[in-house]
């Protein structure tokens, strides 16, 4: 199940979805925790954070199954003509942590916001929350993308970086 390229792929979203939510999370909760009138109420609590960990990662999977950010960002860095290995790390990074701190903190904030207080608080929550994310999220997915790729080639058998174009056919080879 873990095997080859779904395996991989699996892995990949999975752990960076989980490792975003971890600390996605505590920005979430002490952000709303900070807010004026917000000081005294129970709102960063153990509880909290393990269903806040939990809400970021399962919509964070679903994100990272529907929209393909990850692609996204290497199609980025081809169109540049980044031919760097650390430039278009840095490309894709940035559009794999857009893409997924967007949707998930927006994702999380109308799932917790909408049925009490409809679309004003889930974008006051959301435009609240958002900055201090984003800001926190390239950051991490710097950081812990390659560490995710190398675990998850491990585990599943498979490299995408290994992948080759198939070769020219030669001259010297009979054609069919």
């Amino acid at each position: 199940m873990l095997k080859g390229p779904a395996g991989f792929g699996l892995i990949m979203n999975v752990t960076m979805n989980l490792i975003l939510g971890l600390v996605l999370s505590v920005i979430v909760l002490a952000t709303i925790q900070g807010l004026p009138g917000n000081e005294g109420l129970p709102i960063f609590t153990p509880v909290s954070y393990f269903v806040a960990v939990l809400q970021a990662t399962i919509v964070g999977v679903f994100v990272g199954d529907i929209f393909p950010a990850l692609q996204w960002g290497q199609k980025l860095a081809g169109a540049f003509h980044i031919k760097n290995k650390l430039g278009a790390h840095f490309i894709t990074s940035l559009v794999l942590a857009f893409v997924m701190a967007t949707c998930i903190t927006f994702l999380c904030m109308f799932l917790n916001n909408f049925q009490t207080g409809g679309m004003p608080l889930v974008i006051g929550a959301w435009l609240a929350i958002y900055p201090p994310a984003l800001a926190c999220a390239y950051p991490l997915v710097l950081v812990a993308l390659p560490l995710v790729m190398k675990m998850a080639t491990r585990i599943s058998g498979f490299d995408p970086t290994a992948m080759h174009a198939p070769e020219a056919p030669s001259n010297l080879a009979p054609q069919a």
